[in-house]
């Protein structure tokens, strides 16, 4: 069992001369790859250089009155914000293993089992039942487990409601502690998931990676979505099935492991004879929702533009079994320092320079920590490649001047 989280130590405030030069570093490499002037950039930053001492001084105050100074900065920016859509631009899914229902009973059975094992996860988390989790490197330290706390108890609300009807569906549709999304297949379909053209595991990997992202669009089972909910449990018909979550409240891990859990219970439990007597009946109703002309004319536009994601959704899923991590580890390299290079270079490859790239990275050692941001985009990273690229001009040249003698 895990205790407060206290007991972990604050985020600290890096030093601001450390920030600055590795902005500068990072600016520097994404200038020189697209021929632009980095002397501007510089002047602005030893500018700031000067009058940021007071901005630090203000951040450190802050961060020793609060129990993370952090997140009040992060998490509008990064998520609440932020004005697009939330399928496809901020909801990602998780892909379950495929199951092969034989009638509908089966398909509910199996949605009920995975919803046990979802309640039974957050009454450990209740209960402060989950183990303490630590870092996966070397040092081994604790981890901050508040994220657990938020999975199945947050909404993200971003709208008022003066309906008094519409507020009474709201509320029971905030107080839920996940949602449960069925997707009947066999009445109803979405001509945007052509499962016929699946040719392979990866091309059918897709089709239920958009099914979950987005439900085939508005004439699929896109109106049947909560984007809000932190967490939208998604069964179909057919066998698809996974979670799709609201980011803002806990990173991927965290959403994960609750994930695994759940799958593990219904696994446990498929052939077990689980029927019993509830101790009171609970019968299931409609929400009831006042929709005006406004209201109406909004959806339509809320369902012209999921069709529109759904369309220029490009997803692909590559399986790629030459070798895995156990090879990168035995060959004295670290399998994320891999991956992010190799990412570096498929893209100077496609176009010739390095970007600003995103790679998340765990703030879970803190006090209520979330994440920071890596750039993986360094100059050693920009060496490397350009003179990857070498190796196919020298080849090249070498091919051409055999042809010559030949």
């Amino acid at each position: 069992m895990y205790k407060s989280r206290q007991c972990l130590p604050k985020p600290p405030v890096p030093p601001l001369d450390h920030c600055l030069d590795r902005y500068i570093e990072y600016a520097e490499v994404v200038a020189e790859g697209q021929n632009r002037d980095i002397r501007g950039t510089i002047r602005a930053v030893e500018e700031f250089r000067r009058v940021g001492v007071t901005y630090q001084q203000r951040l450190q105050r802050l961060a020793e009155s609060e129990s993370n100074w952090i997140n009040q900065f992060w998490l509008p920016e990064m998520y609440l914000r932020i004005r697009l859509p939330l399928p496809v631009n901020t909801n990602p899914a998780y892909i379950f293993p495929q199951q092969h229902f034989r009638d509908e009973d089966d398909w509910l059975r199996y949605t009920a089992l995975l919803i046990r094992g979802m309640v039974d996860y957050k009454n450990k988390i209740d209960t402060k039942q989950l183990e303490r989790e630590f870092s996966t490197g070397k040092v081994k330290v604790r981890m901050c487990m508040k994220q657990y706390d938020n999975i199945l108890s947050c909404y993200s609300i971003r709208i008022l409601i003066s309906v008094e009807v519409n507020c009474v569906s709201l509320t029971w549709a905030q107080e839920a502690v996940f949602v449960v999304c069925l997707d009947d297949e066999d009445r109803k379909s979405s001509p945007a998931l052509n499962w016929s053209n699946a040719q392979n595991y990866e091309e059918d990997l897709v089709l239920r990676g958009k099914h979950i992202l987005t439900g085939g669009g508005s004439r699929g089972h896109g109106a049947n979505r909560w984007y809000d909910a932190t967490i939208q449990l998604v069964v179909g018909s057919s066998g698809t099935n996974g979670l799709c979550i609201e980011h803002s409240t806990a990173e991927g891990i965290v959403i994960i492991n609750m994930a695994e859990s759940a799958l593990r219970y219904e696994r446990e439990n498929r052939k077990r004879n689980l029927i019993s007597r509830p101790e009171r009946e609970i019968r299931a109703k409609p929400l009831t929702w006042h929709v005006d002309a406004e209201a109406i004319r909004l959806l339509e536009k809320q369902k012209a533009a999921l069709d529109e994601l759904t369309k220029e959704l490009d997803l692909g899923v590559l399986i790629f079994n030459d070798f895995g991590r156990d090879f990168i580890k035995g060959s004295k390299f670290s399998p994320d320092g891999f991956v992010q290079l190799a990412l570096q270079l498929a893209h100077f490859k496609l176009h010739g320079y390095l970007v600003s790239t995103y790679e998340s990275a765990s703030l879970r050692r803190y006090r209520s920590g979330r994440v920071d941001n890596i750039r993986a985009n360094t100059k050693e990273a920009l060496e490397w490649e350009t003179k990857m690229t070498l190796l196919k001009k020298a080849a090249e040249k070498q091919a051409k001047v055999t042809q010559e003698v030949c």
